[in-house]
């Protein structure tokens, strides 16, 4: 899905939304983001130009990416929605496509960093976001990706770099050779050190509890491809007091592994992938991940960064957990908002 942001005549800052039609199965009249399915062929930036093309009219020669917040989910959480931010050029007039947009609001980005224009609310036991229009509301996975982009406004710092093409989606129970994959490169991280073969390392009875029968409730991961090509993938695994890795906290937390392939290492993709995973954890409903990390392992001070705290540690590995903030998960409509 597009994020589009513009610079008016008088130097402000403006994003484009659009409101849903009050006819609608779901969530009629909401404010939220041009976007749509992915196709097949598709990179997720090409499908989010083409939404917006074909939603509001604009001049795909006039979007210039900028690049990509976190992927969401919504209450479907087999689909992740990828926010491409650009900046764009703004029609004359704006073309709808009045079976998918009503209106389209252009809210100056001063007003949506006003705090005290937005309320929070109760939604399914989430405190949640909202952001009352005259013309409807924008709440749910909008209202949250909108929050992210706040952040990066203040902060001073770009979203980050664009990847038209990868795609990181939720794992199914189709994934099994992808955890496996995942299993072995995260065992094999340090290049200096005599790993055994993959099937050796991933067949072994310590190693096989991460992914035998992998599907079974509980399992919880997000995978990153170019084409058809592995990228790399992190996942979470429920385990029991009397089975369980050195990652283990309590039957409740998810005790994860991620790896990225080689060639792909230094590209934040295991920032993205672990950020993906910790939206999915949140949509079924965990509060918390775990892991555990050799002490020469430079993934380590990744997990410090992205909020993991150590727990225990010996000689070798550290224990770490990652606390779920309680407004991570993002609810919204089943609409197929969002380039997947």
């Amino acid at each position: 899905m597009l994020v589009p942001l513009y610079e008016d005549r008088d130097g402000s800052t403006r994003v484009v939304l659009t409101r849903r039609p009050d006819w609608m199965r779901t969530h009629p009249g909401d404010v939220v983001f041009p976007g749509g399915r992915i196709e097949r062929g598709e990179s997720v930036v090409e499908t989010a130009i083409r939404e917006a093309v074909e939603e509001i009219g604009l001049d795909p020669g006039g979007v210039e990416v900028l690049g990509g917040l976190t992927a969401v989910t919504t209450r479907d959480p087999r689909n992740l929605i990828v926010p491409v931010v650009a900046r764009v050029e703004r029609p004359d007039r704006y073309v709808l496509e009045e079976s998918e947009v009503a209106a389209v609001l252009e809210p100056k980005m001063a007003d949506l960093l006003d705090d005290s224009k937005w309320r929070t609310s109760r939604w399914l036991g989430r405190t949640m976001w909202f952001y009352d229009f005259p013309q409807g509301t924008m709440w749910g996975a909008t209202a949250f990706m909108m929050r992210m982009l706040i952040d990066h406004v203040r902060a001073g710092a770009p979203p980050d770099e664009p990847s038209p093409d990868i795609e990181i989606r939720r794992m199914d129970s189709g994934d099994v050779e992808h955890v496996r994959r995942t299993l072995y490169l995260a065992a094999a991280w340090n290049p200096d050190r005599a790993t055994p073969p993959e099937e050796a390392v991933v067949g072994h009875e310590y190693f096989a509890r991460y992914h035998e029968g992998w599907g079974r409730p509980g399992d919880v991961g997000v995978v990153a491809f170019a084409g058809q090509r592995f990228l790399g993938a992190a996942y979470g695994r429920l385990f029991t007091k009397e089975d369980h890795g050195h990652g283990f906290v309590d039957p409740q937390t998810p005790e994860i592994a991620i790896a990225v392939e080689p060639g792909h290492r230094g590209e934040k993709l295991g920032s993205r992938l672990l950020a993906a995973l910790e939206i999915v954890a949140a949509a079924e409903g965990f509060t918390a991940l775990s892991l555990s990390v050799e002490l020469a392992n430079p993934a380590r001070r990744l997990y410090e960064r992205l909020g993991y705290e150590t727990l225990d540690a010996d000689e070798s590995a550290v224990r770490m957990l990652r606390t779920i903030p309680a407004d991570r998960v993002t609810f919204s409509s089943d609409r197929d908002q969002g380039s997947r």
